[in-house]
């Protein structure tokens, strides 16, 4: 699961992946609560609707194709309801031209939009509307996979809610860590980690999160966070992944 602050970064990687059939991707919309500004939201049959997009609320829709036409990125998309598609905001502002390319590239046919809940939408629509982007990986792209277990283990005796020592904004010398060895490589070589989180006993007012650090190894267990080569924000959610890109370290 990612997010999509980063738009045009998580496209390319969209994208390309898709092309090479490495990924299945979905799409979900936005939760409903009660900040959002009425006017454009409404009730009806049984769900909260975006009136400006047609989207459905605290919902998932299939992405089936995506396409690159014209410097537009566009996805072919179907609500797996099979009824009620996303209403793009500027497609049929274009050109007869240019809408069947979009066609093309999506490889369906114009009677097709908005039957069985299909719909063709811009990729700008739907960082608007769509709060979080679900990725499938085909196993065989990731041949190499260890699953390893751990959790964050403070001493009893030692532990005071009030230092900040024990806050991991300061100090991680009790937060997991592990070490990661890449070997010489004459090509960019990839390594994708996802983090889960499992939670004991849950109760309404805690607040549950995940973040990592990655930094370069210099022999010992790492004890402030201040040096590292890369880091994620606080994410709420149970699952947490990112992708490290290791430049070709052999010469040819």
């Amino acid at each position: 699961m990612s997010d999509i602050a980063n738009s045009d970064h998580l496209w390319q990687r969209l994208f390309q992946n898709a092309e090479e059939d490495n990924i299945l991707i979905s799409l979900g919309t936005r939760a409903f609560d009660q900040n959002i500004d009425r006017d454009v939201i409404e009730y009806q049959k049984g769900h909260y609707k975006d009136r400006l997009s047609d989207t459905i609320l605290d919902h998932a829709y299939a992405v089936l194709e995506i396409a690159e036409v014209e410097n537009l990125k566009c996805l072919k998309l179907r609500n797996p309801w099979g009824h009620t598609p996303v209403r793009p905001s500027k497609l049929f502002h274009f050109d007869e031209f240019t809408k069947k390319n979009i066609y093309h590239a999506l490889k369906i046919k114009p009677d097709e939009v908005s039957q069985e809940g299909v719909c063709v939408i811009l990729w700008e629509d739907i960082i608007k509307f769509c709060s979080t982007v679900y990725l499938n990986w085909t196993p065989s792209v990731y041949p190499y996979r260890q699953t390893i277990h751990s959790r964050r283990e403070i001493p009893v005796m030692l532990y005071d809610p009030e230092s900040k020592l024990w806050k991991e904004d300061y100090s991680l010398e009790y937060s997991p860590q592990f070490l990661i060895k890449i070997p010489p490589h004459d090509e960019d070589f990839e390594v994708r980690i996802m983090f889960e989180r499992h939670v004991d006993t849950l109760k309404k007012d805690n607040f549950y999160s995940l973040r990592y650090h990655l930094f370069s190894y210099k022999g010992d267990r790492t004890i402030f966070p201040y040096e590292s080569l890369r880091s994620s924000s606080w994410s709420p959610r149970e699952v947490l992944s990112d992708v490290f890109i290791f430049e070709a370290s052999v010469l040819s």
